[in-house]
């Protein structure tokens, strides 16, 4: 029994291996207006530091398309008794997500957004009293959702740098700055 149990799990590790080694790569690339991003020949060099893209680039990253389109930094919140904590603001994102997969595929916020500061602290999704559309979902095969997300960080915080990756199996990030 303890023999079988062992061989399954080696055989289910084995397939995972494959699975993750025979995937797409995951690296960012601009798309040009008009333009489907080119397949990732694998040439680049692994050891040059990832591209860091602007607000308004369309970037791909495996199965999806992410476009910033806009920043509002800082967000004045429309609720007088609801607003950041002192000594933070918030900054909200206007983004579209495209899925390009064959499949229906999730779009959660906590799942494939990060926001990082130039000392490279992480902040979280800001809960608001703001009525924005919700970024979170289920986005159709060719289909596209938008919303608004908000991130409180502190007033200090500079060098914004949203971290976009919404692939289970790859460490790669599309990386959008604020500034």
């Amino acid at each position: 029994m303890r023999f079988r149990r062992t061989v399954t799990t080696l055989a289910g590790l084995a397939v995972v291996a494959v699975l993750i080694a025979s995937g797409e790569s995951n690296t960012a690339t601009k798309v040009e207006s008009g333009e489907s991003a080119s397949p990732d020949t694998g040439a680049e060099d692994s050891a040059s530091p990832p591209e860091v893209f602007k607000v308004g680039d369309l970037v791909e990253i495996g199965d999806w398309r992410v476009l910033v389109h806009s920043v509002t930094d800082p967000l004045q919140s429309s609720n007088e008794f609801i607003g950041p904590s002192s000594g933070n603001r918030w900054v909200a994102a206007d983004i579209e997500v495209t899925n390009k997969a064959s499949d229906p595929a999730a779009m959660s916020t906590i799942m494939c957004l990060e926001l990082q500061d130039s000392s490279n602290q992480n902040y979280s999704i800001a809960i608001t009293a703001e009525d924005f559309p919700q970024l979170d979902g289920e986005v159709a095969p060719s289909g596209a959702r938008r919303g608004v997300v908000v991130f409180e960080v502190p007033q200090s915080a500079s060098g914004l740098i949203l971290k976009f990756s919404c692939d289970l199996f790859s460490t790669e990030q599309a990386l959008i700055s604020f500034s």
